[in-house]
């Protein structure tokens, strides 16, 4: 379990700040609790991240198809190269 603080708060000595997703240990499991019915924390099933003081979602990933381009085609050809033989050199 995880647990985030909605202002900055100091449990058992240790201060905690908000934006930031901590492990819940065994120890801190009644104290979260309380905060959480205060409406001063909240709880995770699984690790979550930030920006700009929102919970990210995990959106679904969508595969783009690849289109090609209708028209003209372009060839890309390359002219042999004929080396020259220079005299004196």
């Amino acid at each position: 379990m995880f647990f985030s603080v909605k202002t900055a708060i100091k449990i058992g000595g240790k201060s905690y700040f908000p934006c930031i997703c901590y492990v819940l240990p065994d120890t801190l499991v009644p104290t979260v609790d309380k905060l959480v019915a205060e409406g001063k924390a909240r709880k995770y099933e699984t690790k979550v991240y930030f920006q700009n003081g929102k919970v990210l979602e995990k959106k679904a990933v969508v595969k783009e198809s690849l289109t090609t381009k209708k028209g003209k085609k372009v060839k890309n050809e390359t002219a042999p190269v004929v080396a020259e033989e220079t005299e004196g050199f």
